[in-house]
Protein backbone atom coordinates (compact mmCIF):
# COMPACT_ATOMS: atom_id res chain seq x y z
CA UNK A 1 0.00 0.00 0.00
CA UNK A 2 2.91 2.39 1.04
CA UNK A 3 4.59 1.56 -2.57
CA UNK A 4 0.96 2.77 -4.62
CA UNK A 5 1.01 5.90 -2.32
CA UNK A 6 4.64 7.07 -2.94
CA UNK A 7 4.31 6.01 -6.87
CA UNK A 8 0.97 7.47 -6.83
CA UNK A 9 2.75 10.86 -5.23
CA UNK A 10 5.69 10.72 -7.08
CA UNK A 11 3.32 11.01 -10.70
CA UNK A 12 1.53 13.87 -9.15
CA UNK A 13 4.75 16.28 -7.94
CA UNK A 14 5.92 15.23 -11.92
CA UNK A 15 2.82 16.25 -13.45
CA UNK A 16 2.85 19.54 -11.14
CA UNK A 17 6.74 20.37 -12.06
CA UNK A 18 5.81 19.67 -15.89
CA UNK A 19 2.96 21.85 -15.42
CA UNK A 20 5.53 24.66 -14.53
CA UNK A 21 8.00 24.12 -16.57
CA UNK A 22 5.58 24.55 -19.39
CA UNK A 23 4.57 28.09 -17.85
CA UNK A 24 7.75 29.59 -17.75
CA UNK A 25 7.64 31.38 -20.53
CA UNK A 26 4.40 32.66 -20.05
CA UNK A 27 4.66 36.89 -20.57
CA UNK A 28 2.78 39.74 -21.16
CA UNK A 29 4.13 43.03 -23.21
CA UNK A 30 2.40 45.86 -24.34
CA UNK A 31 4.58 48.06 -26.88
CA UNK A 32 3.71 52.12 -27.26
CA UNK A 33 5.31 54.93 -28.49
CA UNK A 34 6.82 58.21 -27.40
CA UNK A 35 7.86 60.46 -30.44
CA UNK A 36 10.14 58.48 -32.09
CA UNK A 37 10.81 56.01 -28.96
CA UNK A 38 9.46 52.46 -28.54
CA UNK A 39 8.45 51.04 -25.66
CA UNK A 40 8.31 48.09 -24.22
CA UNK A 41 6.20 47.99 -20.99
CA UNK A 42 6.63 44.14 -19.38
CA UNK A 43 3.04 43.38 -17.60
CA UNK A 44 3.85 39.86 -16.69
CA UNK A 45 6.67 37.33 -16.67
CA UNK A 46 9.12 39.67 -17.56
CA UNK A 47 11.38 42.63 -15.04
CA UNK A 48 11.44 45.84 -17.14
CA UNK A 49 9.85 48.69 -18.86
CA UNK A 50 12.51 49.92 -21.36
CA UNK A 51 12.28 52.47 -24.55
CA UNK A 52 15.09 52.66 -27.21
CA UNK A 53 15.12 54.39 -30.87
CA UNK A 54 12.62 52.82 -32.49
CA UNK A 55 14.76 52.64 -35.65
CA UNK A 56 17.30 50.61 -33.42
CA UNK A 57 17.08 46.36 -33.94
CA UNK A 58 16.75 44.87 -30.71
CA UNK A 59 16.62 41.39 -28.72
CA UNK A 60 14.87 41.19 -26.08
CA UNK A 61 14.15 38.32 -23.36
CA UNK A 62 12.77 38.57 -20.04
CA UNK A 63 15.40 40.48 -18.52
CA UNK A 64 16.00 42.90 -20.92
CA UNK A 65 18.17 43.81 -24.17
CA UNK A 66 20.62 40.86 -25.41
CA UNK A 67 23.97 41.87 -26.61
CA UNK A 68 23.88 40.36 -30.30
CA UNK A 69 27.59 41.35 -30.58
CA UNK A 70 28.60 38.52 -28.17
CA UNK A 71 25.70 36.01 -28.58
CA UNK A 72 22.19 36.04 -30.41
CA UNK A 73 21.01 32.72 -27.86
CA UNK A 74 22.54 34.01 -24.81
CA UNK A 75 23.50 31.03 -22.38
CA UNK A 76 21.10 32.47 -19.64
CA UNK A 77 18.58 31.56 -17.95
CA UNK A 78 15.91 33.45 -20.04
CA UNK A 79 12.94 31.72 -20.90
CA UNK A 80 12.20 33.46 -24.49
CA UNK A 81 13.52 35.62 -26.38
CA UNK A 82 12.45 37.90 -29.66
CA UNK A 83 13.98 40.70 -31.93
CA UNK A 84 12.34 43.84 -32.24
CA UNK A 85 12.78 45.46 -35.99
CA UNK A 86 11.39 48.72 -37.80
CA UNK A 87 11.31 48.77 -41.73
CA UNK A 88 8.71 51.01 -43.38
CA UNK A 89 5.54 52.05 -41.25
CA UNK A 90 5.72 48.53 -40.58
CA UNK A 91 7.49 46.83 -36.90
CA UNK A 92 8.45 43.24 -36.79
CA UNK A 93 8.70 40.85 -33.72
CA UNK A 94 10.63 37.61 -34.94
CA UNK A 95 10.19 34.70 -31.99
CA UNK A 96 13.58 33.51 -31.07
CA UNK A 97 13.12 30.79 -28.39
CA UNK A 98 10.18 30.17 -26.18
CA UNK A 99 7.53 31.88 -27.86
CA UNK A 100 5.01 30.08 -30.60
CA UNK A 101 5.08 32.37 -33.33
CA UNK A 102 7.98 33.44 -35.60
CA UNK A 103 7.05 36.77 -36.41
CA UNK A 104 4.26 39.01 -36.02
CA UNK A 105 4.09 42.05 -38.24
CA UNK A 106 2.60 44.87 -36.53
CA UNK A 107 1.79 48.90 -37.55
CA UNK A 108 4.04 51.48 -36.52
CA UNK A 109 2.72 54.05 -33.94
CA UNK A 110 -0.11 51.69 -32.70
CA UNK A 111 -0.58 50.20 -29.59
CA UNK A 112 -0.43 46.14 -29.34
CA UNK A 113 -0.26 44.03 -26.51
CA UNK A 114 1.20 40.54 -27.05
CA UNK A 115 2.52 37.25 -25.47
CA UNK A 116 4.24 33.66 -25.78
CA UNK A 117 1.45 32.76 -28.22
CA UNK A 118 1.03 36.36 -29.91
CA UNK A 119 -1.44 38.69 -30.29
CA UNK A 120 -3.39 39.47 -26.90
CA UNK A 121 -5.32 43.20 -28.08
CA UNK A 122 -4.52 46.47 -29.90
Amino acid sequence: MKKVLLTALLFMFMGTVFAQEQNNNNFKIKIKWVKNHVVFVCENGCGYDMSFNAKRTVVLDQFGMVNVQKNLVQEDTSDYQFSYTKKGDKIILKGIKGVSWSELKLDYKKEYTFDNNGLVGS
